[in-house]
């Protein structure tokens, strides 16, 4: 394999936004020996492919997989619909599209699937896994400057990219933002240290979820922006907190 050359100078809150989105993803297990990303949101990966371009990791250097769910066959059509959207979507060549595979579920969910950008680069994980992540870990745990309280803003946007969710009532007014976690492992306590660490309380913990309500915590993540990654979520947060704030 071609060797990866990261770039010496860079972003700390861009890598620390990719970081975040990158523990949220999952793909982070002692044995994994590629860089993988999942999602089904375009703005997202794009996001990340942007920051790993500025590290030095060109676009060209990675593939796709297209992941379908569905309870039939996937046909023809269907491989190239995804196959389309998702290399103009990510703006790559086609032929890094490798495969749209099935995954099974009783209904189609999404017109496109999802994409599974890769990188087959132990090296890099090494990099990122066990250097990069570790010490983000250190700093949005028990932040000590203004300079570690930004990078662990910019890792809650990049956790809240793979993990949040807004809720809207039928007013489109805010009510709640959560974040999923993993309760098999130290995740929630992880994510509650990050939210008390810039004065967010979140309301409890149920089953996967951590919930966050109240207009004074709302203020905090609309201020450093929380959904920037996600365009989708973004746009019904900014609507939601508008409304929240006229009612």
């Amino acid at each position: 394999a071609a060797h990866i050359k990261i770039k010496r100078s860079f972003n700390a809150e861009r890598l620390a936004e990719l970081i975040g989105f990158y523990f949220g993803d999952g793909n982070t297990s002692k044995f994994i020996r590629t860089f993988r990303l999942n999602n089904c949101e375009v703005s997202v990966l794009n996001y990340c492919l942007d920051v790993l371009e500025e590290l030095g990791i060109k676009r060209d250097k990675f593939k796709v997989q297209v992941i379908y769910s569905t309870n039939k066959e996937i046909t023809d059509s269907i491989k190239e619909r995804c196959s389309l959207y998702w290399s103009n979507s990510l703006r790559m060549e086609k032929d890094k599209i490798v495969s749209v595979n099935k995954s099974k579920n009783k209904n189609e969910t999404l017109k496109y699937g999802s994409a599974r950008i890769f990188l087959d680069s132990a090296v890099l994980v090494e990099i990122l896994l066990n250097g990069v992540l570790k010490r983000f870990i250190e700093i949005v745990s028990i932040p000590k400057t203004t300079l570690d309280i930004n990078l662990l803003k910019a890792f809650l946007r990049g956790l809240a990219a793979a993990e949040g969710c807004v809720s809207l009532n039928k007013y489109n007014s805010l009510t709640m933002i959560s974040l999923s976690f993993d309760p098999h492992s130290e995740e929630l306590q992880l994510y509650q240290r990050i939210l008390k660490n810039i004065g967010v309380s979140p309301s409890s913990a149920q089953g996967n979820e951590l919930t966050i309500h109240n207009i004074s915590n709302f203020r905090v993540l609309n201020k450093i922006e929380l959904f920037k990654m996600h365009d989708k979520r973004n746009e019904k947060f900014n609507l939601g907190y508008k409304n929240h704030k006229l009612s």
